[in-house]
């Protein structure tokens, strides 16, 4: 659950962060005979939260449009 949320997606990135790494969770798990393996998605849970209030306004900093409560 590392993938490059950051938005600057060039390959190199990509690769690196969201193939390379379960590549190598994966690969690890075979060598080692690891029957199962939990994989989850975090880009999932990341992405689009700026664009609901109150974090719309926190990521624009206009902190003075954040409602009190």
């Amino acid at each position: 659950m590392a993938a490059d949320t950051t938005g600057g997606w060039n390959w190199e990135r990509i690769h690196c962060f969201n193939i390379g790494g379960p590549y190598n969770v994966f690969e690890a798990s075979k060598q080692n005979d690891v029957r199962r393996i939990i994989f989850a998605s975090s880009g999932g849970t990341m992405l689009g939260y700026e664009m609901e209030n109150p974090y719309t306004e926190i990521v624009g900093a206009d902190y003075d449009k954040i409602p009190e409560t």
